[in-house]
């Protein structure tokens, strides 16, 4: 049990050091900086507010695969390789056909 713990506190803080370089705000300085030279102007700030969005995101993905390898090298997530009647028929990328169950 402490094993575990040990494991979800490593996996937290490696998450949560991916977000150093945001502002206490939780925006990035470039976006900062590109808000305050907007000038007020609506087509400005929605460009600063595109580049944040892409950033962003490119943030969560990174947290997110990192979160993942962490919980597939810690033993805490296998793969369902039964999933019986509750199996949606549905077509799915290559990446997304490995389901997985939580201990």
């Amino acid at each position: 049990m402490q094993s575990i713990r040990h494991r979800l506190l490593a996996i937290a803080a490696a998450t949560l050091s991916l977000g150093a370089n945001a502002t206490e705000d939780g925006y990035s300085a470039t976006y900062t900086n590109c808000m305050d030279a907007s000038g007020g102007v609506t087509m400005n700030m929605l460009n600063c507010m595109g580049g944040e969005t892409q950033q962003q995101d490119a943030r969560l993905n990174h947290s997110y695969k990192a979160a993942m390898q962490a919980l597939e090298c810690s033993g805490l997530m296998k793969p369902d390789t039964h999933l019986g009647e509750n199996a949606r028929q549905i077509e799915v990328s290559d990446d997304q056909a490995t389901s997985f169950l939580f201990y």
